[in-house]
């Protein structure tokens, strides 16, 4: 009991609270909730790891992804079958609840151009730009 009050008051003072999807749910995080909860490459993660992470959002929940990248690795049979090779990000993605409202970020700071271009045109339809650091092709 006396760790999980020092955990708390460590967690509560924290400006910013950095965790793994599962991380969430452990008893370090027990009564913790946030304003707003990050996940990134939010496409990679299947739903119910994603729902470990929500359910300690009091007010936001921002997924970061690309879905043109790698999907979540689900190698049960079984959990494909019932559709958890989905990730939370890709079912938002395709409902109706945000009608094409999607932010694409369009410019790349890691690549050479040269390689850039061929996923820019693949797959994002040449949207991709180049960041000043980037070097000329």
């Amino acid at each position: 009991q006396m760790t999980q009050q020092m955990s708390d008051e460590i967690i509560s003072s924290a400006d910013v609270v950095c965790s793994t999807l599962i991380g969430c749910g452990m008893d370090a995080l027990l009564q913790s909730r946030f304003d707003s909860i990050v996940i990134d490459e939010a496409s990679q993660a299947t739903e119910p790891r994603c729902l470990v992470a929500f359910q300690k959002a009091s007010s936001q929940l921002i997924l970061v992804g690309d879905q043109q990248q790698l999907p979540p690795v689900v190698v049960s049979e079984a959990a494909v079958a019932k559709g958890l090779n989905h990730s939370l990000f890709d079912r938002l993605l395709s409902s109706p609840l945000f009608n094409g409202r999607i932010h694409m970020l369009q410019v790349q700071y890691r690549m050479h151009p040269l390689i850039r271009q061929w996923p820019s045109d693949a797959f994002y339809n040449g949207a991709l730009q180049d960041g000043p650091q980037c070097g000329a092709p």
